[in-house]
């Protein structure tokens, strides 16, 4: 399943938001596109890119979408054919994109928008490898089974209802070891794919792609985001010392409270502790 752009939708809605709010009047085809999309100006490549990127990277979502909720191998070809027609467009786009440097700062900026689609490996051998490798994993996450539990529902309730620490301890071994497996190759070929297409665009490598999308440099944003850990870290620990005590008092402080200072993942109720 085509999840590499997981982003466009809304970075294209976000481009053409910032070139004219009445361009969301989006053709129902995918606009069959000559190399050269803009008449000359800027200006008028913008306007175009804004347009045409909403319009296909919503058919792009919707062969998506069909994939997800009803895994087949028919819907899994359909989208990864749709995704091939909009890497195809987005490696035109970036093409023209870069015979501009922009007048202004707003003209700068949302060049540097557009570059943020790099990402997409320029050989189509590539691109349809990525696809399917996504396809791969989302269907393993999507399908798997615990003891006949699916994670969504079944086990994402378990996980946040139930109390009993070796139920929770087996749903949580239970699902990685049905699903982990099976991912932990597939997933080392979706980052070396997704690496090439991260250099192919332009970046050094898939890191750093995210990171230059926060109107900053590379640099700068880890600096930032380092002040902002400092700024926090006195809270979470307060937080993460509560939560970690409670805890205690549940299931015991020698299984809560090991030498290591951290908190069991299985007891927070959820399989992707990050919320």
């Amino acid at each position: 399943m085509p999840l590499k752009h997981t982003s466009l939708l809304s970075l294209a809605t976000l481009l053409l938001a910032a070139i004219t709010p009445s361009a969301f009047a989006a053709p129902a085809q995918l606009p069959l596109l000559p190399h050269n999309v803009g008449s000359g100006s800027v200006a008028a490549f913008l306007e175009k890119v804004g347009s045409v990127l909403v319009s296909a990277s919503k058919l792009a979502y919707e062969a998506e979408w069909r994939y997800a909720t009803n895994i087949t191998s028919d819907n899994q070809e359909a989208a990864t054919e749709a995704e091939l027609v909009l890497n195809e467009l987005i490696i035109s786009l970036l093409a023209e994109s870069r015979t501009y440097t922009g007048t202004t700062p707003d003209e700068k900026r949302k060049l540097h928008l557009l570059s943020l689609y790099g990402g997409v490996p320029t050989s189509t051998a590539d691109q349809r490898a990525l696809s399917t490798v996504q396809g791969e994993m989302s269907a393993i996450y999507s399908t798997a089974r615990y003891k006949g539990l699916a994670l969504e529902p079944d086990l994402t309730e378990l996980m946040a209802t139930e109390r009993e620490w070796d139920v929770l301890l087996d749903a949580w071994l239970g699902w990685r070891h049905v699903t982990g497996p099976h991912l932990k190759y597939l997933y080392t070929t979706f980052a070396t794919l997704s690496n090439i297409g991260a250099h192919d665009g332009g970046f050094a490598d898939t890191g750093a792609q995210w990171r230059a999308g926060y109107d900053m440099d590379g640099a700068a944003f880890i600096s930032h985001m380092e002040d902002v850990w400092e700024q926090v870290l006195p809270l979470y620990e307060q937080l993460h010392c509560y939560v970690r005590g409670k805890l205690g008092e549940v299931y015991g402080e020698e299984r809560v409270d090991g030498k290591d200072g951290l908190i069991p993942a299985h007891l927070l109720g959820k399989f992707r502790v990050r919320q």
